[in-house]
């Protein structure tokens, strides 16, 4: 049999296709490695390092925290030190001798418990706080240095609804005559305090207290008593107040130093006051509606400023410890500083929108008083009255019920 040779099949050409990549890469030699698997000993340096960036972090917290702490620990500490209820008076009756008004409930023996109940946001309600009405007496005084120091020329009411989130705030004429609890001389309202200064050391306002409930058929909760000249202090730290001055202002006679006389004179419009040019603003008679203008006028300047402390940042403390100073014995009252904080949390978020204001005055038709004279001594005496006369409130307390209910 012939035998053949069977060629053997050529293997075919594989040939490389090429990526359409402009440019080939090439690898390096170490591209083509496998990659290394961490060792512990890399591990556990890793983790080391993160644990030291916690720490320095957690202690950089701590620090920070503590300095906030001691911080806010001094301010409250001298906070507590200055407003210690007290405000400086001159009692005429006893020889020019000075003497100050105690109202309230912070001393040494509550300081620790105020500042426990302001870290740990253990605040007490507001009395009156859970039927949700909390009323206010704010009074101010000119001062010392003024002719009357002693009388409450700026005397207003004002009241917090808890629920619905609004104030009303309502002013009392300083020349409106009544007479008091227990009295058979009816005297001008103003008066009041000067009257408790002599009569009743201890509670000097009490007088006027139970007057004003009297009067409004409303239960005073907490009383604020203001010496007129902080309000100049504290203006002029904020930078001054903008308020709409709503006419043109001269008054050739307003109360100089000395029982002289200067003159003040304001443009209508919308006007940024200093403290020296604000006071006067507030305090001067001659202007549309005499004393009811001048009532206008103090609710409008307390709400501006009101407007401008709850601006102040965080930032600003030279300027919270400077007005913090400024009411060293200038101010008295009768709330805690628990109480104080608890105030400031139900009122910072209310808009000026959801301030309302109000004024006893003697418009026609819906006035609440009428004027009149009354014989003082060998004269007479302008005098405002209720529209039925002295000490008949009927339709008064009709008036603050219905301001301070259906708002």
């Amino acid at each position: 049999m012939a035998q053949f040779d069977i060629p053997k099949p050529k293997k075919p050409k594989t040939e490389k296709i090429e990526s359409p990549t402009p440019e080939k890469s090439i690898k390096s030699p170490a591209q083509h490695k496998k990659p290394t698997k961490p060792t512990k000993s890399n591990f556990v340096g890793k983790k080391r390092k993160t644990f030291r960036r916690r720490v320095l972090l957690a202690r950089i917290i701590v620090l920070l925290i503590g300095a906030l702490g001691i911080g806010l620990f001094s301010f409250f500490f001298y906070l507590t030190s200055l407003l210690n209820n007290e405000l400086v008076y001159f009692n005429a009756d006893a020889q020019e001798q000075k003497q100050t008004v105690r109202l309230g409930k912070i001393n040494k023996d509550t300081f620790s418990k105020s500042i426990v109940a302001i870290l740990f946001d253990k605040t007490p309600n507001l009395i009156g706080e859970d039927e949700g009405r909390v009323n206010f007496l704010l009074l101010g005084a000119p001062g010392q240095g003024n002719p009357a120091p002693n009388l409450t020329d700026a005397i207003m009411l004002a009241s917090l609804d808890t629920k619905q989130e609004k104030i009303s705030l309502v002013s009392i004429p300083r020349d409106l005559f009544v007479r008091a609890p227990g009295e058979n001389v009816a005297r001008k309202i103003n008066s009041l305090y000067q009257l408790g200064l002599i009569r009743d050391k201890q509670d000097p306002l009490k007088i006027l207290i139970n007057t004003v409930e009297e009067l409004s058929g409303q239960t005073i909760h907490y009383v604020l008593l203001v010496d007129l000249s902080v309000v100049e202090d504290s203006i002029n730290s904020l930078g001054g107040i903008t308020v709409n001055v709503p006419q043109d202002i001269y008054d050739p006679t307003y109360p100089g130093p000395n029982y002289s006389y200067e003159l003040f004179e304001l443009k209508k419009g919308v006007q940024t006051l200093d403290g020296k040019t604000a006071v006067k603003y507030v305090r001067t008679r001659h202007a549309i509606r005499s004393d009811f203008g001048r009532s206008d006028r103090q609710r409008q300047v307390l709400q501006a400023l009101s407007a401008k402390l709850r601006n102040i940042e965080l930032t600003d403390l030279p300027v919270y410890f400077k007005i913090a100073s400024q009411f060293k014995q200038r101010i008295a009252t009768n709330m805690s500083i628990p109480e104080l904080k608890r105030l400031y949390t139900l009122t910072k978020d209310i808009s000026s929108k959801r301030i309302y204001t109000w004024g006893l005055d003697t418009t026609p038709g819906s006035g609440m008083l009428r004027s009149t004279s009354i014989k003082v001594g060998s004269g007479n005496a302008y005098a405002l009255v209720p529209i039925n006369g002295i000490n008949e409130y009927k339709e008064i307390h009709a008036f603050f019920k219905n301001i301070f209910q259906k708002i």
